[in-house]
């Protein structure tokens, strides 16, 4: 049997995401594809621009057999913990036999000399000096490849392409994945916008410049329904300046403390949530990094969160499902491993109450944003979803 999972955000769902999951079938035939799909907040510390239930839905509509939730915990976190984290989340079904991804003009061969290349052990001491120079990590990288003949001046648009640079932590995972999930690249279609483009011009309400990009679905819906606008993007840096005021700043994970003091300042010269990020950032700190740095903040993720996120045992918690191979699905899941399959995070008999709790909050921070109303339990109060 051959079953392929795709990590994604669908944020929202796009041609580009349909063409990946239609060359999955073309190319690869498998039995089912499931996704592993992050929730209210991405990858990018960002929230999804419409939520979690209703961009999993399209996600079955488009092809895939069953989506599950990537947990806020784990979805929120910088490349090499989320490549890793959703691995283990694969690895506990028990029945994945591969992992596709989209990778951009660049072959797998280079990708895993990349690899090769990063996982060597004189790495961390020779690439001191570059970060020490205030420097990001991916910069320090570039520029120590390039110094050192790993990179030409080539390769250099492709090694900036974020998604081939993921696509190296997702090879870099795989190599330690207990069931030895093969990778399954293809090559992104690049005349479809990108989730970003296609954000920003959302947020200006401008929706015949990206309707040749989502299929037809997608942009009725994101006309027909709740979407995280600019005026939501003002709540959540009141959120912010709040709890600056009312000293309730912790010291996220992968941050130091000075980073603190560097938004207390910058909060006195900003007044939204992007000036806020834009005047934070710095060589060292990228907006993606400082974005999610803010967000964790909201969130309030400590560091004991975090601890416990990437060692726990994760259930698979539904969010959309096909009514004709969804089911036949979660039986083939069940009878392979020890994998709890829930509805709701608090379903689980497992998961720490702390991580349930965290997951929970930030669900209902996110749609009490969205609808403008107070939430509470919202997991609780929507269903999985079988489409037909």
């Amino acid at each position: 049997m051959k079953i392929i999972t795709v990590l994604a955000e669908y944020n929202p769902f796009h041609k580009g995401h349909l063409y990946h999951l239609e060359k999955i079938r073309e190319l690869h035939n498998p039995d089912y594809i499931i996704v592993l799909m992050s929730g209210s907040f991405t990858q990018r510390g960002e929230p999804a621009i419409q939520s979690k239930w209703l961009r999993a839905t399209n996600a079955i509509n488009c092809g895939a057999d069953i989506v599950f939730e990537f947990p806020c915990s784990l979805s929120t976190l910088p490349a090499t913990d989320y490549a890793n984290t959703a691995v283990n989340i694969f690895d506990s079904m028990n029945v994945v036999t591969h992992m596709s991804f989209g990778v951009s003009d660049i072959s797998i061969d280079k990708l895993n000399h990349w690899k090769q290349e990063m996982e060597k052990p004189e790495l961390s001491h020779e690439l001191s000096s570059y970060i020490s120079k205030g420097t990001s990590f991916p910069k320090a990288l570039e520029e120590y490849f390039l110094d050192k003949g790993v990179l030409s001046d080539n390769d250099k648009s492709l090694w900036r392409k974020p998604n081939n640079i993921l696509s190296i932590q997702y090879l870099h995972a795989l190599d330690k994945s207990i069931n030895m999930i093969e990778h399954l690249p293809i090559k992104r279609n690049e005349e479809f916008s990108s989730a970003s483009s296609i954000r920003t011009q959302v947020l200006k309400g401008k929706y015949n410049s990206i309707e040749d990009n989502l299929p037809h679905l997608m942009l009725s819906s994101l006309q027909s329904e709740p979407t995280f606008t600019l005026e939501n993007y003002k709540k959540m840096f009141n959120i912010i300046s709040y709890m600056t005021i009312m000293d309730r700043l912790i010291i996220p994970p992968y941050y130091e403390k000075g980073l603190n003091n560097r938004l207390i300042s910058s909060l006195k010269a900003s007044d939204n949530w992007h000036q806020l990020a834009m005047t934070m950032k710095t060589k060292r700190y990228p907006l993606t990094r400082i974005s999610r740095f803010i967000l964790h903040q909201i969130l309030q993720y400590e560091k004991e969160i975090y601890l416990k996120a990437i060692k726990a045992s994760w259930p698979l918690k539904l969010l959309a499902g096909s009514k004709t191979t969804a089911p036949s699905l979660m039986k083939e899941i069940s009878a392979n491993s020890n994998a709890e399959i829930v509805t709701n995070w608090s379903d689980s008999k497992r998961l720490d109450p702390q991580l349930i709790s965290f997951e929970q909050r930030s669900t209902d921070l996110y749609e009490t944003l969205l609808h403008r109303t107070m939430r509470k339990n919202s997991d609780a109060t929507h269903h999985f979803l079988l489409t037909e």
